[in-house]
């Protein structure tokens, strides 16, 4: 009990809770790769683009994953 309990994405201690490194370095990954299909990088600058069906899918991973955070 004193090294945690990994359990659904947490790793629970007896005082305590911590998101697992493998969910933050998914979430890392697929927020990345979200943004990417987003931005257009052209000669004079980076544009982004933002079509309302990768846009609302983004917002909705950002919020998944902040509410995982919250708690």
């Amino acid at each position: 009990m004193s090294n945690g309990i990994d359990f659904v994405g947490y790793i629970t201690r007896p005082s305590y809770r911590l998101v697992r490194r493998r969910t933050v370095a998914k979430c890392q990954t697929t927020i990345a790769r979200q943004t990417q299909a987003i931005t257009i990088t052209k000669p004079p600058g980076t544009t982004l683009y933002f079509p309302p069906l990768l846009y609302d899918k983004l917002r909705a991973t950002i919020n998944s994953y902040l509410g995982i955070f919250r708690h």
